[in-house]
């Protein structure tokens, strides 16, 4: 079943069930009015009567007042019946009337007293006279309110009328209400799913369908960075690897092709081998953990570690590697104890954050040189890499942070393009930002703020 039709017989019914209980209710409610008055009107007639037939003294045998010329015409449930304390009929206002009193009225001899049959309504009052003697009197009519037939009559059009109402306004209603999400549908329809490059249109309302609508441009936000990445990095990946691969089986052909060769000219070689061995070994553990990130259901394990004794750690691993930089270390600040330079993350992931700025930072400063710094106060901890290098263009600055980006100044210098993608996607899963600060010949500053 159709959400539109569900949604009308569920409106349908809810609205039906309330128009026709308040209906009922009102109804009910003007019966009971009506009933007590006619009850009470009753209750009169009986008390009068009773004053007036025994105004004079005890009756000892039936009596009939009913006037001669209305013998006829007198509806044979009207009546006024007297009852003494022996429980025998003494009076009837209509002799004529054969119908039995339907209640015992022994057992409601000293209490009033109302009861109904069919339309017939009875009321049983105790009377006492002057001299003390105690009777009962039932009053009873035949009662068929005109105005009651009529307001049946009224609210059983007005229910049908209303259902009708109800039914085609339910209709509209969830029409008019489900509009957005067949817009939604409709535009969902024409997105080009293979550019990934359209959005929905905002509702310009502040509901739950502006709120979907934001959902789905996020999701498709995060697919189409999803796809961009996937062909970046199957198109980059090919060439990146093809290279150091290429010169690999290059130089393995040479050896080959070459029967006589000294072993210095071996050991030069698989030197060399090494190196381009390794290099296609960094590529591939570095996109491996950029993947790895990025891939869904990534679950992050942190613990708390200290942010200065990592710093010297990748200092010193750095430094092997690379003799001729230059890495300078300050804490700024004076942390009280060794916990205020504990930080909450992945301490191998940081790592290898910090161990990419750091080269990167040196390799692209002709002086070939950084300056790392910690910053500490009572509400954060700021990391920062200070070079003298290149810097980065205003207009470069949003594509340094992909795979693989390398601008014409830098292209000449060693290097893949995963580094600084690779410490943006670290920063990223840890819900930190990396801040850049750029001036073109003057150098770049990379800061990474932990709260505590």
């Amino acid at each position: 079943m159709k959400i539109r039709i569900r949604l009308t017989l569920q409106f349908f019914i809810v609205v039906a069930t309330i128009l026709i209980f308040s209906m009922f209710f009102v109804y009910n409610r003007f019966k009971r009015i009506t009933d007590n008055e006619y009850y009470n009107n009753l209750k009169t007639k009986a008390h009068m009567t009773a004053e007036m037939v025994l105004h004079d003294g005890d009756l000892d045998k039936i009596e009939d007042i009913t006037p001669q010329n209305d013998q006829e015409g007198l509806p044979i449930s009207d009546n006024v019946i007297i009852f003494n304390s022996k429980f025998e009929k003494v009076f009837a206002f209509n002799r004529n009337s054969n119908i039995a009193i339907p209640f015992n009225i022994i057992d409601f001899s000293t209490r009033e007293n109302t009861y109904r049959q069919g339309d017939i309504y009875y009321y049983g009052i105790p009377f006492k006279t002057q001299q003390g003697s105690s009777y009962y009197v039932v009053a009873s009519s035949f009662f068929n309110s005109k105005e009651l037939m009529d307001l049946r009559r009224i609210i059983t059009i007005a229910i049908i009328l209303g259902l009708v109402f109800v039914a085609l306004s339910g209709f509209f209603y969830t029409r008019q209400a489900l509009n957005p999400l067949f817009s939604i549908v409709t535009q969902m329809d024409k997105l080009d799913m293979a550019k990934m490059e359209g959005r929905l249109k905002s509702s310009q309302s502040k509901d739950e369908i502006e709120h979907l609508i934001s959902s789905i441009n996020n999701l498709l936000s995060k697919i189409q960075s999803s796809f961009t990445f996937q062909k970046m990095f199957i198109s980059n990946v090919s060439h990146e690897l093809k290279n150091p691969i290429s010169v690999v089986l290059s130089q393995v052909d040479v050896v080959l092709s070459q029967s006589s060769r000294t072993v210095d000219e071996y050991r030069n070689t698989l030197t060399s081998l090494r190196e381009d061995v390794k290099e296609i070994a960094d590529i591939t553990e570095n996109l491996l953990q950029m993947a790895k990130m990025k891939a869904e259901g990534f679950t992050l394990e942190v613990n708390r570690f200290q942010l200065d004794q990592a710093i010297l750690e990748c200092q010193s691993k750095l430094l092997r590697a690379n003799p001729d930089y230059t890495i300078n270390f300050d804490i700024i600040g004076h942390p009280e104890s060794e916990s205020d330079l504990e930080v909450t993350g992945n301490e191998a992931l940081l790592k290898l954050a910090f161990i990419n700025l750091m080269d990167n930072c040196c390799k692209f400063s002709p002086d070939k040189k950084v300056n790392v710094l910690i910053k500490v106060n009572s509400e954060l901890t700021a990391l920062s890499f200070q070079d003298n290098g290149y810097g980065i263009k205003a207009e470069e600055m949003e594509h340094i942070l992909q795979p693989f980006y390398r601008n014409n100044q830098t292209v000449n210098i060693k290097g893949y393009g995963i580094g600084l993608s690779l410490t943006d996607a670290i920063i990223n899963v840890h819900k930190l930002k990396l801040n850049i600060q750029s001036q073109v010949n003057v150098g770049s500053t990379f800061s990474i703020e932990f709260k505590k």
